[in-house]
């Protein structure tokens, strides 16, 4: 069968179970459920047991009997129980070979109730073999559950069990907004749970844990998501100076210091597409804002192909509302920036670091440096063209002057050079005999030349 993640707390799913596919990357919540099968293969000892009988028909003799085997023992000794409980065994399906694949095809097929087999599917490419096996889907022995996206009132629930866990206090009283605080302020990062909740749970056993209590654990801590960042980019107006104590940047360095730069804007890039897409129906008035209306009924409207139908009422309500924070025009700009030739590909931190910028000051910056950043123009090498073209006359000087005396040599006969292609009446006198200037002079008229440019 299949589970959503509320299935994390379904009783029936862990008492029927024999194969546990868990498709998540987090390992708070794959470790939850795999924990809770691995307790109940695992019994513990009770009474006096004859440690010689253990040792031969156990893995383990320590005070629980430990039936932990790998994926290939699994498979062999699937067909007997062990002397105590069940058989074992968690494995990562990316580690697996594809003969091993089709193995573990086959067992779902037909799976035993001598073991029970955790199986760990931390890509999502791999989600699509599972979801669309219709014997996972109809046996009532296997299952998948998807652990990728929490449901926020499971996930208060955890994090209260957590602490009570921790603190070896069942009892464990938690202030509800103290609760809703600690999930605001460490938002996706779900895998620092449980260390911060250890240290609480540590200070506070026997102690009511408040709204202040919980603050001063998290008060350093910056962690944010990419629908933090957005809402920031689009409400921040900022001045072309990178300040890293702004709230955009604030989210912008949490996330790249936990994820890099690269993927963060692939998943910038997938996110702006949604909301472009939200945007339209918004302008095409298929999508209400600022007033009480239905999702589901404004879903079922939507054309069959549109990636907006699969979202929940809740991601569906927070999509439009951040899509009406900013025109359509806004949203396009920034997905043109995001998917230029020049940064397309995604080569190093340093471009997708520049794009990023370029989105984030896209008020202050000039066309010329967005045109560039799009791939557009690329002011340099029209710079290096013109440059290239320079070519010596006997005219007279006009206008303002590079003075190149310091190359100048005593038989060597001074020429005035017209540069064609720059700024009007700009006049280089220059030293050299040849009918083309040399490279490094070309290389010192370049940076002078942008940086009037500049100024002007």
């Amino acid at each position: 069968m299949l589970y959503k993640f509320g299935g994390i707390y379904n009783n029936d799913m862990y008492n029927t179970c024999n194969v546990m596919i868990i498709g998540g990357e987090y390992h708070l919540f794959n470790n939850l459920v795999s924990d809770k099968l691995k307790s109940i293969a695992t019994p513990k000892f009770e009474g006096s047991v004859d440690l010689d009988l253990v040792s031969e028909f156990t893995v383990s003799t320590s005070d629980t009997v430990s039936n932990v085997v790998s994926f290939d023992e699994f498979m062999k000794v699937k067909s007997s129980y062990p002397m105590l409980g069940r058989w074992f065994c968690s494995i990562n399906y990316s580690f697996l070979t594809e003969k091993q694949r089709s193995v573990l095809k086959e067992y779902i097929k037909q799976n035993t109730d001598t073991g029970i087999l955790v199986v760990y599917c931390d890509n999502y490419k791999f989600y699509r073999e599972f979801t669309k096996n219709r014997a996972l889907q109809a046996s009532k022995t296997a299952h998948f559950i998807q652990l990728s996206y929490p449901n926020r009132q499971v996930l208060k629930t955890i994090v209260v069990d957590l602490l009570a866990l921790y603190s070896g206090n069942k009892n464990i009283k938690v202030s509800d907004k103290a609760v809703e605080l600690f999930i605001m302020r460490l938002g996706s990062d779900y895998n620092s749970y449980s260390s911060i909740l250890q240290t609480i749970a540590v200070d506070y056993r026997d102690k009511y844990i408040g709204y202040d209590d919980i603050l001063q654990y998290i008060q350093n801590i910056d962690n944010y998501n990419i629908d933090e960042f957005i809402e920031r980019l689009v409400k921040t107006k900022i001045n072309d100076k990178f300040v890293k104590t702004r709230k955009v940047y604030r989210a912008y360095y949490s996330i790249v210091d936990d994820i890099g730069a690269e993927s963060f804007l692939r998943k910038l890039e997938y996110k702006i597409k949604a909301l472009v897409e939200m945007r339209v129906y918004i302008n095409n008035g298929k999508v209400p804002v600022l007033v009480k209306y239905g999702a589901k009924e404004v879903q079922d409207s939507l054309p069959d192909n549109s990636q907006l139908k699969k979202l929940s009422t809740f991601s569906f309500k927070r999509l439009a509302r951040l899509a009406s924070e900013t025109s359509l025009r806004d949203w396009s700009y920034i997905l043109m920036l995001i998917k230029s030739s020049k940064y397309g590909k995604f080569k190093t931190e340093e471009q997708c670091e520049n794009i990023i910028h370029s989105i984030i000051h896209r008020y202050t910056f000039s066309s010329e440096r967005l045109n560039n950043d799009m791939d557009i123009t690329d002011t340099v090498s029209s710079s290096l063209y013109a440059l290239n073209r320079v070519q010596y006359t006997d005219s007279t000087r006009k206008g303002a002057e590079f003075d190149w005396d310091s190359y100048a040599r005593s038989w060597i006969k001074k020429k005035t050079a017209v540069i064609s292609g720059l700024k009007n009446k700009t006049a280089v006198r220059c030293v050299k005999k040849k009918k083309y200037l040399s490279s490094d002079i070309k290389s010192s008229m370049l940076i002078s030349s942008l940086k009037r440019l500049q100024d002007e």
